[in-house]
C-alpha cells in the first residue's frame, strides 16, 4: 500500500496535467478554475483514495495513474467547487491564505466555475473502470445530496436559537466527513475491493472526517493565523455554533456563565477582539482543549477499528495496513 506522502506525490503529478488541460476557452471560465486548483492545500481527499485504491491494485502498474489516479481526483475537483460556493454564501475574504476565488474573481465568475468544476468531478469520475462505474456514480451522487443537505442545515444552524450537539455532530457528517469518506470509498472501489471493504473505509473516512472538523472548530479559535490559513475567529463573527461552543453549553448547562457565553456568541456590533477573549476565557475555564481532544480520540479509536477489521478479514499484517494507521493518527494530532 502506497503511503500518504507517496499517494500525495502522485497526485500532484495529476493535478499538473488536470490543471494543464484547463487551459482553455473561454479563460473567464478556466482561469478560477486553475487558480483554486493551483493553490494546493492538503490535497487529503485524492491521496486518502490513491491509497486505499493501492490496498486492492498495483500501484507500480503503468496504467495505475490512468485506470485508478485519474479518476480518483474527482473528490478533489467536487471538494473545491464546494469550496468556491462556501466562499460566496459565507462572504469570505480568505482561503489557504490567499483571496478567495469569489474576492479575486467577483461572484458570477465563482458561480460559474464552481458549477463547471461540479461538472468536471463527474467527468473525471467516469474515467473509472467500467465494473464498478454505476456503483461509483450512484454513490458520488448520494454523497454530494447529503453535502447539500449538510451546508444547508449548517446555514439553518445560524438562524437557530438553539442546537443541540447531537444535531451539530450529524451536519458536520454530511457537511465534512462524508466526502472523506466517499475518497476512502471510491478509492476501493476504483483499485478492486469489495463492497463490504469498501464500506469500512468509508467508515474509516468518516470518522477521519468528523475528528478533522472538530480540530478545525478548535483551530479557528485557538490556531495560528499563519499556518490555519484563514483568519482566527471566523466561527465566532459569524455568530456560529461550533463543538467548542455546543459542548460548552452541555458543560456549563443553564448556569451564570452558560448565559454569558450565549450571549457574548450571538452580541453585535462588539469589539472582535474583545468578544473572542472573552468567549476564549470561558473556555479556557472549562479546559475545552481537553474536551476537543477526548473527541478527537473517540473517533480515532473508531476509525482504528475499522482497519482492524478490514485487515482481519484479508488476514493483513500490520505493515500492509500501517498507511492507514499513520494516517489516523496525523489526522488526530494535527495542528494546522
Amino acid at each position: 500500500m502506497l503511503t500518504f506522502a507517496e499517494a500525495s506525490e502522485i497526485v500532484s503529478l495529476a493535478m499538473t496535467k488536470g490543471i494543464k488541460w484547463l487551459e482553455k476557452e473561454p479563460a473567464n471560465l478556466y482561469e478560477p478554475m486553475r487558480y483554486i486548483l493551483q493553490q494546493g492545500g492538503k490535497r487529503l481527499r485524492p491521496s486518502l483514495a490513491t491509497m486505499c485504491a493501492s490496498l486492492f491494485c498495483d500501484a507500480h502498474d503503468e496504467t495505475f495513474m490512468q485506470r485508478t489516479v485519474f479518476p480518483c481526483m474527482a473528490v478533489e475537483v467536487f471538494h473545491n467547487f464546494t469550496l468556491i460556493h462556501d466562499d460566496i454564501m459565507d462572504h469570505s475574504d480568505m482561503r489557504r491564505g490567499k483571496p478567495t476565488v469569489v474576492k479575486q474573481f467577483g461572484e458570477n465568475a465563482a458561480i460559474l466555475s464552481g458549477d463547471s468544476m461540479l461538472l468536471e468531478a463527474y467527468r473525471i469520475l467516469a474515467l473509472a473502470p467500467p465494473a464498478c462505474m454505476t456503483n461509483l456514480f450512484n454513490s458520488f451522487t448520494h454523497m454530494a445530496l447529503e453535502l447539500c443537505e449538510g451546508q444547508q442545515e449548517d446555514m439553518d444552524f445560524e438562524t437557530r436559537e438553539q442546537v443541540t450537539l447531537p444535531e451539530y455532530m450529524e451536519m458536520i457528517r454530511k457537511k465534512t466527513a462524508i466526502l472523506i469518506g466517499e475518497s476512502a470509498y471510491i478509492g476501493a472501489l476504483i483499485g478492486g475491493s469489495e463492497y463490504e471493504e469498501a464500506k469500512m473505509l468509508y467508515d474509516y473516512g468518516v470518522e477521519l472526517g468528523i475528528a478533522f472538523q472538530v480540530m478545525d472548530d478548535y483551530l479557528d479559535m485557538y490556531g495560528d493565523e499563519k499556518t490555519f490559513g484563514k483568519k482566527i475567529g471566523g466561527d465566532v463573527r459569524e455568530g456560529k455554533q461550533t463543538f467548542l461552543f455546543l459542548r460548552a453549553l452541555e458543560i456549563l448547562g443553564k448556569s451564570r456563565e452558560g448565559h454569558t457565553l450565549h450571549r457574548w456568541l450571538k452580541a453585535q456590533g462588539l469589539d472582535e477582539q474583545e468578544k473572542l477573549t472573552a468567549i476564549r476565557s470561558i473556555y479556557d475555564r472549562i479546559n475545552i482543549t481537553k474536551l476537543v481532544e477526548e473527541e478527537m480520540d473517540l473517533h480515532y479509536q473508531k476509525a482504528l477499528q475499522k482497519v482492524k477489521t478490514l485487515q482481519k478479514g484479508r488476514k493483513w499484517t500490520d505493515e500492509q495496513v500501517k498507511p492507514l494507521l499513520e494516517l489516523a493518527t496525523t489526522m488526530a494530532t494535527r495542528k494546522k
